[in-house]
Order: C-alpha cells, then sequence, then structure tokens
C-alpha cells in the first residue's frame, strides 16, 4: 500500500466514530475512485 492510501484508509476508518454518515460517506467517496481500503 502506498503512503497516501495508508493515510486515506485510517481517515476512512477513523471517519466512522465521527458519526452523522461521516464513514459512510468517505466509504462511498474512495469506492468511486475504486479504492479499496480493506477489512474494517
Amino acid at each position: 500500500m502506498l503512503p497516501l492510501q495508508g493515510r486515506l484508509d485510517a481517515v476512512r476508518r477513523l471517519s466512522h466514530n465521527l458519526g452523522c454518515g461521516v464513514g459512510d460517506d468517505m466509504d462511498e467517496l474512495l469506492a468511486e475512485h475504486r479504492f479499496d481500503g480493506g477489512l474494517r
């Protein structure tokens, strides 16, 4: 995994703790760009 991908995956995982659908939105955004962060 490239360093940027690792950082995006960390943000994606942390965003699930923010509530209000932020984590789901982040998942959708990254899926649109074909980024698969792996398992949560």
